[in-house]
């Protein structure tokens, strides 16, 4: 997904979005591809999700025949790293901020494969794959990097079957990175380019806890590595070491964001029947429905996680389109599957008349949607409109968006909105004072 609807392309990561329009468009239907469909976006849901959970390890599965690994929805993995690297050579033709540096990138990974098929049964080859300082945060934004790294470790567990634990980490500290890496290799050399370090994976053999083990290794290094100077010190003590082990303890515990994307069938089934709907639409439409009801699936993902969700179990493609529109309004800004999605831009313009704008608004004024907490205020309580404002703070962006179509921020929402009175102090002054 990228921030201008209409040079939308397929990106080798959201392949099968286009494979539901060719089906259609040639009179077949796309029901069959409904299962690949959300897998593919299941795994990019948990990529942005896990950036609220706080962990996030993505398994896949392969299978070796005929020389290439296939998914487990027979997608060659050589298709989609060339389609990778066609795609960072048309993004160079285009002018795209940071292409030649995701092409190379790109050629790595695609080299890498040849090394994963030559692993010997029991071992692991693990990639870690970051963006260092060289890139700019304009760079970043236009190739969809968060900043965080994603650890490959993928196994051969039989002369066939390979199995993949994408591991997240919320850094792109190269230091950090390393540390993780001297934990698979005692003996590996630092590495402070992105890129070198990306064409230098590691063979690991698996030890008695597999894979698994593995990923929470790594995952506990970096725990570590997070703990601060005074923390540290404290290691030198009895103490201090029970201390440092609860830490770890507690961030192991935290959801693991594809553990709780898998479980919420209703989001993603949604969001497939809105593909499958947007298809009928001009191309440069579709594309523009396509990134709006993806966003809207991401948010309400995240919202149900936080407990504030009221349609828990029953999402409707509508559902999604409203979850859209509460993102815009919170100036949510996405970034997962090859590229950055600022819901604001993509939903920013209003209806053409006050009318229009007037009976937008009717339903969202006085409608409850929820409970938790108030993005312009922090109030918690009920919520109301698209879910995201209490009462007051929903009235205030009600107001300008009929009279103006203006779709204020949480921030701008905030500078508009009467202080909260302490009712009982405000009781005490008024007698205070007639005295």
């Amino acid at each position: 997904m990228q921030d201008t609807p209409n040079s939308f392309r397929p990106r080798p990561e959201t392949r099968y979005i286009e494979k539901i329009d060719t089906e259609i468009d040639s009179g077949g239907d796309a029901e069959g591809l409904r299962g690949p469909t959300i897998a593919e976006e299941q795994t990019h849901a948990a990529e942005v999700l896990a950036l609220f959970t706080g962990r996030g390890i993505i398994p896949r599965e392969y299978s070796l025949r005929n020389g290439d690994l296939l998914s487990v929805d027979d997608e060659p993995l050589s298709e989609v790293l060339d389609f990778g690297v066609i795609d960072a050579e048309a993004q160079i033709i285009e002018g795209r901020l940071g292409a030649s540096k995701e092409l190379r990138r790109r050629k790595i990974e695609r080299d890498n494969r040849s090394k994963i098929i030559s692993l010997p049964v029991g071992s692991a080859l693990v990639e870690a794959s970051a963006v260092d300082s060289t890139w700019t945060k304009e760079e970043k934004k236009a190739q969809g990097y968060p900043d965080d790294t994603i650890f490959r470790i993928t196994a051969r567990v039989s002369d066939v079957a390979f199995i993949q634990l994408n591991v997240i980490l919320q850094t792109t500290d190269l230091s950090v990175i390393n540390r993780c890496r001297r934990l698979v290799n005692k003996e590996a050399s630092d590495i402070w380019d992105a890129e070198e370090m990306l064409a230098t994976p590691q063979t690991v053999g698996l030890g008695e806890g597999g894979l698994e083990a593995l990923s929470r290794e790594i995952e506990t290094e970096y725990i570590r590595s997070t703990i601060n100077f005074t923390a540290k010190n404290l290691a030198r003590s009895a103490l201090g070491r029970v201390i440092i082990k609860r830490r770890v303890a507690k961030e192991l515990a935290k959801t693991n964001s594809w553990d709780y994307v898998v479980t919420q069938p209703d989001i993603f089934n949604a969001l497939f029947d809105s593909f499958v709907a947007a298809s009928t639409l001009d191309k440069d439409d579709w594309f523009n429905a396509v990134a709006v009801v993806r966003g809207g699936a991401w948010y309400k993902l995240i919202e149900r996680y936080k407990g504030n969700d009221i349609t828990n179990g029953s999402v409707t493609p509508e559902d999604l389109r409203h979850s859209a529109q509460s993102a815009a309004i919170g100036g949510y800004v996405f970034t997962a599957c090859g590229g950055t999605t600022d819901m604001k831009s993509l939903l920013g313009g209003a209806p053409g008349t006050f009318m229009d704008r007037m009976f937008e608004t009717a339903t969202l004024v006085n409608t409850k949607a929820g409970r938790g907490s108030c993005v312009a205020c922090g109030d918690k309580g009920d919520l109301f409109g698209c879910g995201i404002f209490c009462r007051g703070c929903n009235k205030v962006w009600c107001e300008e968006y009929i009279l103006t179509g203006k779709q204020l921020e949480a921030n701008e929402v905030k500078s508009r909105t009467k202080p909260k009175i302490d009712t009982k102090r405000e009781k005490y002054f008024k007698y205070a004072r007639a005295a």
